[in-house]
C-alpha cells in the first residue's frame, strides 16, 4: 500500500528540474519563471524562494536520490551473518566504486534533504492528491472504488486484541505513528488481516482498520517524492558502513523525528518513544542482544536503521522497504532481513496465508504487465524467462 515511485537517474533529475521550471501551471502563475512554477521547490511550496535556494534544494534532492541508488548496491551488514562477507566489499555489488561515488557527493558539498521533497500542484480540474483520490475519496467525498480493498495487515496492527500475541508491531513498540498510518475501530483498537485470507465475516472491510490520516492527509495535500525521514535513514546507513562521516545514531534519531513530524505527530513524543524502547534493537541503536530473542537476536546499529526505515516508510515508499528486505541478509542461510528478530517478535513481513502459497519468502521482482508483452513482446520475453521469474534476483541483490 503506497505510492509507486520510479527511480530516476541524476541526468533525468536535472531534466526534471528544467521541465518543471518551464511549465505553466495555471492562470494564477502565468509567469514561466522557475521561482513561480517549480512545483517541488518553488514559491508554491516555499515563500521567498530564489533561484539560488531552488538550485540548492534540487542538488540536495539529486544527492539523496543518488544515496538511495548507492545503498541498493550494499548487501549484508549484520553481525549474525556467519558467511564472513557481511559488511565487506564482498557483500557489495562489483563494478561500482562506492568510495569514489561518495567522494563526489562530499566534494560537491550541498549535502542531502533535511525536509520532505514533495510536489504541491494546483490540482486543477479537481484532480486532487492522486494517493488520496485513488485510495480514499474524490473531491465530492465519494469513496474511491478500492477504498474497501486496501486495509491494515495483522503484522502491523494486530488482530484487534491489543494485549494478545498478535497485537501488531506498532502496538508492540507503543509506536504512536499507528494512528497516522491506520484508522482505529469504534472500540479504539486496530485490526488487520493476514495476507492472502479471503473476505469473510471476521475480516470484512468494515471490521478492519483502513488508511490513516497521516498518510492520506487530504484531497489538496502535496505528494511525497522523497521524505526527510528516508534521507536521514539513508545517511545513517552510509555512516554506519563507513561511507559518510557523522554520528549514525543521531542521524537515525533525526530520521525518526522527521517521520513523527511529517505524519502530523509531536516531535516531543520521540523522546518517550526512544526511552520506552531502550534496550530493544528495533528502536535503540545501542542495544545489545535481547535475551528473549534467543541466540539469533540481532543487536542495534544497522538492524535499528533498517527496522526504523520500515516503521517510517510504510505506505509512503514501500518499494524501498521491499528493497531493504531483499538486500540486507540476516545470515548465510537466511537471505533476507527479518523484522522483529531483535526482540523475539513474530517474523515479517508476512507471507500470504493462502493455502495455495508454497513460498517462504516474498518475491524478488515485479511481474511485467500484460500490455508490455503485447506491445514489446521480444524484449519483455527476454527479461521474463520461463520458470520462477518473480524469485530471480535483480543485479544488486547478491543474496
Amino acid at each position: 500500500m503506497g505510492l509507486i515511485k520510479k527511480e530516476i537517474s541524476l541526468k533525468k533529475a536535472k531534466t526534471l528540474f528544467v521541465l518543471v521550471g518551464e511549465s505553466t501551471v495555471n492562470n494564477e502563475f502565468i509567469s514561466k519563471t522557475i521561482i513561480n512554477n517549480d512545483l517541488m521547490f518553488g514559491s508554491i511550496q516555499y515563500s521567498g524562494s530564489t533561484l539560488a535556494s531552488i538550485k540548492t534544494k534540487w542538488i540536495q534532492f539529486a544527492n539523496t536520490l543518488k544515496l538511495r541508488i548507492l545503498t541498493k548496491c550494499m548487501n549484508g551488514g549484520l553481525e549474525v551473518n556467519t558467511s564472513g562477507t557481511v559488511g565487506t566489499t564482498a557483500s557489495y555489488v562489483s563494478g561500482i566504486n562506492l568510495p569514489l561515488e561518495f567522494n563526489i557527493i562530499n566534494n560537491e558539498g550541498s549535502g542531502f534533504l533535511t525536509f520532505d521533497a514533495q510536489i504541491q500542484s494546483s490540482f486543477i480540474n479537481n484532480e486532487g492528491n492522486p494517493f488520496y483520490t485513488y485510495y480514499v475519496q474524490d473531491a465530492n467525498g465519494n469513496p474511491s472504488a478500492i477504498s474497501d480493498y486496501y486495509k491494515a495487515n495483522i503484522y502491523s496492527v494486530g488482530d484487534g486484541i491489543q494485549n494478545g500475541p498478535d497485537r501488531g508491531y506498532y502496538n508492540y513498540n507503543g509506536d504512536p505513528r499507528i494512528a497516522a498510518f491506520y484508522t482505529s475501530l469504534n472500540n479504539g483498537k486496530y485490526k488487520g488481516v493476514a495476507f492472502g485470507l479471503p473476505s469473510s465475516t471476521e475480516n470484512a472491510a468494515a471490521t478492519l482498520s483502513g488508511i490513516g490520516v497521516g498518510v492520506s492527509r487530504g484531497f489538496y495535500q502535496p505528494v511525497w517524492i522523497i521524505t526527510a525521514a528516508e534521507s536521514y535513514f539513508l545517511q545513517a546507513e552510509c555512516i554506519n558502513r563507513g561511507f559518510l562521516s557523522g554520528d549514525a545514531q543521531a542521524t537515525l534519531e533525526s530520521g525518526i523525528t522527521a517521520s513523527f513530524t511529517s505524519l502530523g505527530g509531536n516531535a516531543a513524543s520521540v523522546f518517550d518513544y526512544l526511552a520506552n524502547n531502550a534496550g530493544y534493537a528495533d528502536v535503540d541503536y545501542t542495544a545489545t542482544e535481547y535475551a528473549g530473542a534467543g541466540n539469533n537476536g540481532a543487536v542495534g546499529g544497522l538492524y535499528t536503521i533498517i527496522s526504523q526505515k520500515w516503521f517510517a516508510l510504510n505506505a509512503i515508499a514501500p518499494f524501498e522497504v521491499w528493497s531493504d528486505y531483499r538486500r540486507v541478509d540476516m545470515s548465510a542461510t537466511q537471505h533476507h532481513f527479518q523484522y522483529g528478530l531483535s526482540v523475539g517478535y513474530f517474523e515479517g513481513p508476512a507471507i500470504s496465508a493462502s493455502p495455495s502459497n508454497t513460498k517462504t519468502e516474498i518475491p524478488c521482482r515485479l511481474l511485467y504487465p500484460q500490455c508490455e508483452f503485447i506491445n514489446n513482446p521480444t524484449n519483455a520475453a527476454a527479461q521474463s524467462p520461463p520458470g520462477d521469474y518473480p524469485f530471480m534476483h535483480v543485479f544488486w541483490d547478491l543474496n
